[in-house]
């Protein structure tokens, strides 16, 4: 059989790579940039990338939440309390998730001072709170100088906030 059982559909010359036969891909389209839309703008996914907080926007965020939260525990507030604990959580894992650099420095200190702060939160007792606080200042501040920011030294104004109530909430409100 001449040129066998596949000639009448290729020939070798046809199967051959030889400059003459490589053709070049069809040139496709970009694919346009994803956008969101707002009623004011529209975005491209970078450009929301972009305004993700990075710790230096959060941090202070941190820094009075835990500040309210001390005074809050001291005053017997500990609906407000807790949830300044849990508001420092969040900023926390936002900023894990934003500066993955930090991820592990970050979720150390949630699941150890914050963790720590949730129980003596959880039993309303001020001797463990005081010293959960105290580790997580010190755990905080160590942090500061392994990443490289031996300038920030965290410090627990003398002053509580003035512009919210610490004392335990009227009975009969929400918890």
């Amino acid at each position: 059989m001449e040129g066998g059982p596949f000639s009448r559909y290729y020939s070798l010359d046809s199967l051959l790579i030889r400059p003459s036969n490589l053709k070049e891909a069809p040139v496709t389209q970009q694919t346009p940039p994803m956008v969101g839309r707002t009623r004011h703008t529209e975005l491209t996914l970078d450009q929301i990338a972009e305004m993700q907080p990075g710790l230096g926007a959060l941090m202070p965020q941190v820094s009075d939440r835990y500040w309210i939260l001390y005074y809050a525990a001291k005053g017997g507030n500990w609906p407000l309390a807790r949830h300044q604990l849990g508001e420092i959580r969040g900023l926390l894992r936002l900023g894990a998730t934003t500066r993955p650099r930090y991820a592990d420095h970050l979720n150390a200190f949630i699941n150890g001072p914050l963790s720590a702060l949730e129980k003596a939160l959880g039993q309303q007792d001020i001797p463990a709170f005081e010293g959960a606080f105290q580790k997580g200042v010190e755990g905080a501040n160590r942090y500061h100088q392994v990443t490289g920011h031996p300038e920030i030294v965290w410090q627990l104004p003398l002053d509580p906030p003035k512009h919210l109530s610490l004392k335990p909430p009227p009975q009969g409100a929400n918890p």
